[in-house]
């Protein structure tokens, strides 16, 4: 529900700014351990062992404990210490060895490595690992037996070992990542446990679930028990919302352990870790989000053709997509779901309307601004006409068009259309909707932008945006974090520079951890301490966060969106600063090529680039006096003031548009859009 201004310019350091930014992905891995690895000695092993046993071998013990009866109503810990440990308490040994004594081809090197939580009934967990026997290969076609690492039988159960997270997080994650492969059981779906709440055990310290798996590229997967896959497949059709909405709670700091100093032991070593509890949280959301991504796409590949382009899912998991930053792959879907409702339901329909709008929103979050223009205005015009002026609908209109304009620089026909809309939602909605809100917001973005004409009506707004966005939606949702990157941008151009550098470091943190490293709007709020932290002369954590945001942009918008030239041009003009003239040449000429292919050569972002391409000194160094667009010589130009990177939001009548960073034209430009309906 949010867009983002990507544009900053300097004032009297004879440099300019504009920006996005992006963030690298984590180190950290997802993995659910329980129980203490299998020895003895009190000293920590070199090398955790990695034999797993087969599905066939997990039934067999079931069937000599006196099979499903006996274990029926028993979690997975009370399986364990009724059952698992008194099998094993004569040699003190890990049950998978009594496998190996008895059936030797039942064990082996373990080729999946199974995440699951001991609070869980014993009898749903073997439900869900049930496909895995059923595959045939389990490793990708490189093995014919899938061999489990399920440790309740492939740790020792008896051994008293307090090794330290050092050796959890190193030795035995190398150990996890050789297997290659994690399959975490999710039970219910709706709550993910083996995620939130680490498993019981009874000695030793126990990582919190997601702490240790991918770090390598190891395949991620998620398993259901028929009935809990049953209830997800349904509601990925029926309410797609629902499920991401589950999967988004996501929080290591809810995690339990059976012990208490387990517990204060992981979150301590979870705060010591690089970015602390937000970026595992970050970590663990992005992986489940590739789960939901891949649960989605073969749901849709299942609903029949015909059914397709009127199916809420084909428009859902486009905005999961735009979410996921594959902004082409949701152009794709969206391109399809529009036909199909033009041809089945006709081009004035609500609904083909809404499709209608919400492609426009997505090709805006590409830098297809002339095009997104012209099918906003299509849209508007419909529900003006179908509706009338006063429909949700048509604010909401009303207020993506006002978006694109302002990304276009077009603040004079953007801000009546803005104050038209805010009008009629008070009406319609209130003084307090959420919906009257965001769109307090967005024309905070645009008076913002108007050259610090009226920065004290937009704090005031901005201010009153923010504080209804979280008393209704939170502190660390995406829209409550748009607010306040915006009223941190504002802050900064009113000179309250320490309190915008704190809102700043508060909105990437948060976006960072609900939305991931990678998300536009992180890349966004990485930007925008940037420009901050460069204005506080700041200059070497600056440019690291520079170079973050165009190494984000760079891979997943191409060299020549608007965004990716947004962070060529700040980087740019920090590294001209600093008198590094040859790369700053470089990046201000790929910068005024990136904008050249946007929006054309008589463009103002484009003649600002040329125009610092040909000034004397970095035209000498680079030992060229050519620049991509002739038309720029011409060009008089004169460097203006810092303007904020801002967040803008749109209404919530269209489903599937979301972050995504986008150009701008002017100090204040909104780069992506939220779900409607």
């Amino acid at each position: 529900d949010l867009a983002e201004h990507m544009r900053e310019r300097e004032g009297d350091e004879s440099t300019s700014s504009r920006g996005t930014s992006a963030a690298p992905t984590s180190d950290l891995t997802v993995t659910e351990v329980g129980g203490v690895w299998g020895t003895t000695k009190k000293e920590a092993p070199e090398a955790a062992a990695t034999e797993g046993l087969t599905f066939a071998a997990v039934l067999a013990f079931v069937d000599s404990i006196g099979g499903a009866q006996a274990v029926a109503g028993l979690t997975t810990a009370e399986v364990v210490e009724f059952h698992v440990k008194q099998k094993t308490a004569a040699d003190a040994i890990a049950y998978v060895e009594l496998v190996r004594r008895s059936s030797a081809s039942a064990v082996g090197p373990a080729n999946v490595f199974i995440s699951h939580a001991w609070s869980y009934l014993f009898t749903d967990l073997v439900d869900a690992l049930r496909p895995l026997a059923e595959e045939g290969g389990g490793c990708g076609g490189g093995c014919s037996v899938v061999l489990l690492w399920l440790d309740i039988f492939c740790a020792n159960q008896h051994a008293a070992l307090d090794l330290a997270f050092a050796w959890w997080s190193a030795t035995f994650v190398a150990s996890i990542r050789a297997i290659g492969r994690t399959v975490m059981v999710l039970l219910p779906w709706r709550d993910a446990a083996p995620v939130a709440r680490p498993a019981p055990t009874h000695t030793g310290v126990v990582p919190v679930g997601a702490l240790l798996h991918l770090q390598s590229g190891a395949a991620f997967e998620v398993l259901l028990p028929a009935a809990e896959r049953l209830d997800f497949e349904r509601t990925l059709v029926a309410d797609f919302g629902a499920v991401a909405l589950a999967l988004s709670t996501v929080d290591v700091q809810r995690a339990e352990a059976h012990k208490p100093e387990d517990r204060d032991a992981i979150f301590a070593a979870v705060a010591g870790a690089p970015g602390g509890a937000e970026h595992l949280n970050a970590t663990v959301l992005d992986l489940l989000r590739a789960w939901l991504l891949s649960s989605g796409r073969a749901a849709l590949a299942a609903v029949p053709t015909e059914e397709r382009a009127t199916s809420s899912l084909l428009r859902n998991l486009a905005l999961l997509l735009v979410d996921l930053g594959k902004l082409a792959e949701a152009e794709e879907l969206s391109r399809e779901e529009l036909e199909g409702l033009q041809f089945h339901l006709g081009p004035k329909h609500p609904d083909t309307l809404a499709s209608l709008n919400n492609l426009a929103n997505l090709l805006k979050d590409q830098g297809k601004l002339t095009e997104a223009e012209a099918l906003h205005r299509e849209a508007l015009a419909g529900r003006t006409a179908q509706l009338g002026r006063q429909h949700r609908s048509t604010l909401a209109a009303l207020e993506d068009l006002a978006n694109l304009l302002s990304t276009q620089g077009k603040l004079a026909e953007a801000e009546p259309l803005y104050r038209e809309a805010l009008a009629g939602l008070r009406v319609q909605l209130g003084a307090k909707h959420l919906s009257t809100h965001k769109l307090l917001n967005n024309l905070a973005v645009l008076l913002t932008a108007k050259d610090g004409e009226e920065l004290e009506e937009a704090e005031e707004l901005s201010r009153e945006a923010l504080k209804g966005l979280r008393g209704q939606l939170g502190p660390k949702h995406p829209d409550t974090l748009a607010a306040l990157n915006n009223l941190a941008g504002l802050l900064k151009d009113r000179s309250k520079l320490a309190e915008a550098e704190a809102l700043h470091r508060e909105a990437l943190a948060g976006r960072t951890a609900q939305l991931g490293q990678q998300h536009p709007s992180t890349l966004a709020s990485l930007n925008n301490l940037a420009n901050l932290l460069k204005d506080q002369g700041k200059l070497e954590e600056a440019e690291t966060l520079y170079r973050e945001a165009l190494e984000g942009h760079r891979a997943h918008l191409g060299e020549q969106h608007p965004s990716t030239g947004d962070s060529s041009y700040n980087l740019a003009s920090l590294l001209e600063a600093q008198g590094k003239l040859a790369e700053a040449h470089t990046l201000y000429t790929a910068a005024a090529e990136a904008y050249q292919a946007a929006y054309g050569c008589n463009h103002e972002q484009t003649l600002d680039a040329n125009a610092e391409l040909i000034l004397p000194r970095l035209m000498e160094r680079a030992g060229t006096s050519a620049a991509p667009c002739p038309d720029s010589e011409n060009y008089t130009y004169v460097r203006t003031p810092d303007a904020p990177t801002i967040s803008s939001m749109d209404g919530d009548e269209g489903p599937c548009d979301d972050d995504a960073a986008d150009a701008a034209t002017s100090p204040a430009t909104p780069i992506g859009h939220g779900a409607h309906k």
